[in-house]
């Protein structure tokens, strides 16, 4: 008997399909903006810097997010610390008292 048979159908049958889909659609993108570019090059000269500049807002996003992601968990497992160091300096006077 399955555990997850849902996500073992989901794995199996649905994500290879939806990923061949993706890659389908971002193929007719490329080849779509390819061919507006040869037939305007100044579309190109427009582009290309949204482009660029966009690439680099997704990268400092993550980066972002990331960094508060670190932050918050280093101020959880401080706390964590200094919880364990209480209980364990309260242990120790009642078992040395």
């Amino acid at each position: 008997m399955l555990i997850f048979p849902k996500d073992v159908y989901t794995v199996d049958e649905m994500l290879p399909n939806s990923l061949r889909q993706w890659n389908g659609c971002m193929f007719q993108v490329i080849g779509i903006v390819v061919v507006i570019m040869y037939s305007t090059p100044q579309f190109g000269i427009v582009i290309l810097p949204i482009g660029i500049l966009y690439f680099i807002a997704q990268v400092y996003i993550l980066i972002l997010w990331q960094s508060a992601l670190l932050l918050c968990l280093s101020r959880g497992f401080q706390l964590f610390s200094r919880t364990l160091s209480v209980i364990d300096s309260r242990y120790e006077r009642f078992v040395f008292s």
